[in-house]
């Protein structure tokens, strides 16, 4: 597991870097140190767990719904793309929309100008 992760995982669930260190009689510098990495020995992920009250399969599970949120970012990042772009078709035709009532209102042949008395 990436140190980055177990950040993430922290931080979602309300811990502060600095009073997990301290519980663990180290620095915040040092702890840092320990989560700057992309594959975290388990002797330090079991400190930090029992530090906090927890078991490993707190941050596994808080791995897997990292993951899981990834994903649904993914497919929120698309529909986005997919709504601005239609936004955009929508404003296109809005604008060609209005130059033809435009060009409709002051062409003299329109029926709306002409004299019907």
């Amino acid at each position: 597991m990436k140190g980055e992760t177990v950040k993430r995982i922290l931080f979602a669930n309300g811990y502060k870097l600095k009073d997990i260190a301290l519980t663990m009689d180290e620095t915040p510098q040092n702890l840092q140190s320990m989560l700057k990495t992309e594959d975290i020995k388990t002797g330090v992920l079991e400190r930090i767990a029992k530090s906090i009250n927890k078991s490993l399969t707190f941050f596994l599970s808080g791995e897997q719904e990292s993951k899981q949120d990834c994903i649904r970012c993914a497919q929120l990042e698309k529909e986005i793309e997919r709504l601005n772009k239609q936004h955009v078709e929508h404003l296109e035709l809005i604008a060609s929309l209005t130059k033809k009532i435009n060009d409709f209102a002051e062409d003299p042949r329109s029926t709306r100008h002409r004299n019907t008395g």
